[in-house]
């Protein structure tokens, strides 16, 4: 029955398909990332602070080390939204902070 209450899936690493599309700077690609990450919470160390995945759009950074960032918009009032690059840091950052009850998060298996 519980898992009836999860609509949304969250898994902690970088899917193949979006590995082909991080760096593509186009409307369709934006918003299929978009839809894989609006609205889901991270936790940012560095300020003591919960960021939550704006839901409207992303930013593009340009450059050899740019990319698709999500934008965080903190808990705090004080602080400034952030951008953050689509990648192993942010997923993890995601992945282990306490998600909306209709998310499940998946962590990938790790064989021995």
């Amino acid at each position: 029955m519980n898992e009836l209450l999860h609509s949304r899936v969250f898994r902690v690493w970088v899917e193949d398909w979006e590995k082909e599309l991080l760096k593509n700077n186009d409307c369709v690609t934006e918003a299929r990332l978009l839809d894989t990450y609006k609205g889901h919470v991270s936790f940012g160390t560095a300020n003591n602070c919960t960021y939550t995945v704006w839901n409207k759009n992303f930013e593009y950074q340009k450059g050899r080390k740019g990319g698709w960032c999500v934008i965080g918009v903190p808990a705090d009032d004080s602080l400034d939204d952030e951008p953050f690059l689509i990648g192993d840091m942010i997923i993890e950052l995601i992945g282990d902070t306490d998600q909306a009850e209709h998310v499940r998060v998946i962590r990938a298996s790790v064989e021995k």
